[in-house]
């Protein structure tokens, strides 16, 4: 879980306003992501269990956004 995260990282959309954001956590067996879409929203925040796929994903995903 969570608790027992090995590795922590963090991409986050900069731009004038608050942008998206994934937090990674890795454990001995698994990979989680929290994803916000946006930071001040009341909803849209997700915690989920993922796999290498759905890693990269998610990250491609939030770098074709922060595209010029």
């Amino acid at each position: 879980m969570i608790d027992d995260a090995l590795v922590v990282g963090r991409l986050m959309e900069l731009s004038d306003s608050p942008g998206a954001l994934v937090v990674t956590y890795a454990a001995e067996r698994e990979v989680w992501t929290v994803t916000v879409e946006q930071p001040d929203a009341p909803t849209g925040i997700v915690a989920q269990a993922i796999g290498p796929q759905t890693l990269t994903r998610r990250i491609s995903d939030l770098l074709h956004v922060a595209e010029w």
